[in-house]
């Protein structure tokens, strides 16, 4: 037994010696393909248009309107004249009630015409004091900030204390409460995109002239809440913005473009129009191109394991319904491309020929081809 121990023992030293002199096992030498032969057997720098190309326009006319969020006044309260006391027995009180829904402030104003200097006078906004003091003839104005959608200002004044037979007297002229709010000018217009120009979507164009404009923010024009243009144009500037659908989350039927500004701005401006670019229906494009294979790889092919690769870079999508390629006898077809990429179909020996390899595109989309390229790969 031990003798028989020893000869196993040495018969497997021998074959893990030969497994390192061949360098590999039994089962590797079925994967283990060595690439014999490769090349390019032919190329294209630009293949050029592929589908329908037949490009249309539709313009929208928008008008000519004013983008604005300007300061405004407006006058909520106005009087010639008011008299205010107050003693043991006389109490005369001026009540206000105004507006201050979107104020950015209030200013109120009038003017002391007379007084007797017994006592202040005194505001009260919404029962909170903004002013107690003796005032003496002159114009007065304060800027209030504070304000509620609906507001009581209160014009009274202090007593005359001891001095009962004689009342704090004060005579107002010109009383007004003068609002200042942001007019918010923003423009919303709905347009439609009808399926046919959705489905073969080119681009989008929003143009208009500046007349005039009035302080030094940006102008803002979005798409369905998307911002496709920010800037501030002078006076004077035509303005052409081009955007993809993309851009956009366009959509067939009704979308939104609203031109809009910030706090202290205004644009004027004059024929505004949207321009949607798309691809309809036209005369077909199709590529047809020949070539030859050197005779080698037909030879080769009889020993080894000939393949191959066609490749196309994809420059422009205008109007993606796929593409399909025949190449001899064999079709494929590829649904969805994306702009700046590289596509690839393989093929057999059994696809390609010695003489007269056809390659066609065809589309009834509408694409951009760059550079093709047709190789060959040959293992043993």
């Amino acid at each position: 037994m031990e003798d028989f121990v020893k000869v196993l023992a040495v018969g497997l030293f021998i074959f893990a010696l030969a497994l390192v002199v061949l360098g590999q096992m039994p089962g590797d030498q079925a994967d283990d393909k060595k690439t014999i032969d490769e090349g390019m057997i032919y190329t294209s720098d630009a293949l050029g248009d592929i589908g329908h190309i037949t490009s249309r326009a539709r313009t929208i006319k928008l008008g000519t309107f004013t983008v604005g969020y300007t300061l405004g006044k407006n006058n909520a309260f106005e009087e010639d004249t008011a008299t205010i006391k107050n003693s043991w027995f006389v109490k005369a009180s001026k009540t206000i009630r105004f507006s201050g829904s979107d104020a950015d402030k209030a200013v109120i104003e009038f003017s002391v015409a007379d007084m007797n200097d017994y006592g202040s006078l005194c505001l009260f906004l919404n029962g909170e004091e903004i002013y107690n003091n003796i005032t003496y003839p002159r114009k007065f104005a304060l800027v209030v900030e504070d304000m509620k959608d609906d507001n009581e200002l209160v014009i009274s004044a202090t007593s005359s204390g001891p001095k009962f037979w004689a009342p704090t007297t004060y005579i107002l002229k010109d009383i007004s409460v003068v609002i200042e709010k942001f007019d918010d000018k923003t423009k919303v217009i709905p347009f439609e995109i009808f399926p046919y120009e959705y489905n073969g979507w080119g681009h989008g164009t929003i143009s208009y002239s500046v007349d005039d404009s009035e302080g030094f923010a940006d102008l803002i024009a979005l798409i369905n809440s998307k911002i496709v243009y920010e800037g501030r144009p002078l006076p004077g500037d035509i303005i052409e913005k081009d955007f993809t659908r993309k851009d956009t989350n366009l959509i067939p039927g009704e979308n939104l473009i609203t031109f809009k500004t910030r706090k202290g701005v205004s644009y004027d401006l004059e024929n505004v129009e949207l321009t949607v670019s798309y691809y309809g229906s036209g005369e077909s494009n199709i590529k047809v191109l020949n070539f030859d294979a050197d005779r080698w790889w037909t030879i080769l092919a009889e020993t080894a394991n000939v393949t191959g690769e066609i490749r196309f870079f994809v420059e422009k999508v205008n109007l993606d319904s796929g593409i399909t390629v025949y190449f001899n006898d064999k079709t494929y077809h590829i649904p969805y491309l994306e702009e700046k990429e590289w596509f690839t179909m393989e093929f057999t020996s059994d696809d390609l020929k010695e003489k007269d390899n056809e390659l066609k595109f065809s589309a009834t989309g509408s694409y951009r081809i760059g550079r093709l390229e047709v190789s060959v790969l040959a293992k043993e």
